[in-house]
């Protein structure tokens, strides 16, 4: 394969993911108004957010290894190790986030999931 055509499936491969992401983060809003979503809609949201998470994971390999070639090989200038730098602290912090969110969805989840037991207990008992 000719270089070209490896960037090209490149950044092929990050707008797929990149779409990926901004779905999911579209799809994880509706767990903030403290809906159950069916199971397939939480397969989707789990294939999405794994997307998402590796969308972030990519980013860090990326830039971490274009880091360490233009330190080591001395051809990057400070502007680009700069710029890398950035991509990669907003990758780790992405990462983090996807990390974070699907904990936060976890927990409304079951609070969700005990609230409508102890109303379906007290609607029982009448």
């Amino acid at each position: 394969m000719a270089v070209g055509d490896i960037v090209l499936i490149r950044i092929y491969y990050l707008l797929m993911l990149m779409i990926a992401v901004v779905i999911y983060h579209y799809k994880s809003y509706t767990y903030y108004d403290e809906k159950v979503l069916k199971s397939f809609g939480k397969k989707v949201l789990l294939v999405l957010g794994l997307c998402a998470l590796g969308f972030n994971l990519y980013l860090i390999y990326e830039t971490f290894f274009s880091i360490f070639d233009r330190i080591i090989g001395s051809y990057g200038s400070f502007s680009g190790i700069f710029i890398d730098c950035v991509i990669f602290i907003f990758a780790v912090l992405g990462a983090f986030e996807i990390i974070q969110l699907h904990g936060m969805i976890k927990r409304v989840e079951e609070k969700v999931l005990l609230t409508n037991e102890i109303d379906d207990i007290g609607i029982s008992s009448l």
